[in-house]
C-alpha cells in the first residue's frame, strides 16, 4: 500500500509533517480496524479450497527455489487480492479516519 500512499502524498503536496500525518493515518488503520486473523483465515481458505496438502508442499518448495523468490519478488496481482480481502470491511473507516485530515489541510 506504501506505493499507493506516496502517490497520494504526492498529489496532496503535502509538507513533511503532512506526509507524516497522512501515514500515520493509514498506519492506525492498519492496525486498528483491518482483521488479520480474518485476513489469514480467509487466505488459507482460498488455498485450501485450490490446492491438496501435497500441491501446497511443493508450491512451498517452489517458493524456496530463485524463480519461486523471483516469482513472490514480481507477484503483486495476489497479494493485491490478499489486501483486498481484509481491507474492504475496513475501507468505511479509513475513510473516516482521513476526513479530518482532509478538511485539515483544506483538501478536496
Amino acid at each position: 500500500m506504501l506505493p499507493m500512499i506516496d502517490q497520494m502524498v504526492n498529489k496532496f503536496k503535502l509538507n513533511q509533517e503532512g506526509k507524516e500525518e497522512f501515514k500515520g493515518i493509514f498506519r492506525t488503520w492498519l492496525d486498528e480496524d483491518i482483521d488479520r486473523l480474518k485476513m489469514m483465515d480467509e487466505m488459507k481458505k482460498l488455498y485450501s479450497e485450490s490446492f491438496t496438502v501435497d500441491e501446497i508442499r511443493e508450491i512451498t518448495k517452489f517458493y524456496q527455489t530463485p524463480v519461486g523468490k523471483k516469482f513472490l519478488q514480481k507477484s503483486t496481482k495476489s497479494m493485491k487480492y490478499g489486501a483486498q480481502i481484509g481491507i474492504q470491511e475496513a475501507q468505511f473507516k479509513l475513510t473516516e479516519r482521513i476526513k479530518p485530515f482532509l478538511e485539515k489541510y483544506d483538501i478536496k
